[in-house]
């Protein structure tokens, strides 16, 4: 999450699909999430998604008026195979 400092091991795994809605306990359905984000997630306004393997936040209006999906990696390789599947 934006602003969010905790060091990834400190970090619980949140099924981005819920487990009990059929997602798959795969790290392509998978997110670390600090304790304070992954328990208020569903209350926060905060949302997320998978899009081709590559994880997205939209933010409450309060943080985005305009609801924007945004891809959340670090990764170069994620970023990459993203930008030439969208050319």
């Amino acid at each position: 999450m934006p602003g969010c400092h905790v060091p990834f091991e400190w970090c619980e795994l949140h099924h981005v699909v819920e487990h009990a809605q059929g997602g798959p306990t795969h790290t392509s359905n998978g997110v670390p999430l600090c304790w304070w984000h992954h328990r208020t997630l569903d209350t926060s306004g905060w949302h997320i998604r998978m899009r081709r393997g590559v994880p997205e936040i939209r933010g409450p209006a309060w943080w985005d008026p305009h609801l924007k999906w945004r891809p959340v990696t670090s990764s170069p390789t994620r970023l990459l195979d993203r930008l030439s599947t969208n050319s």
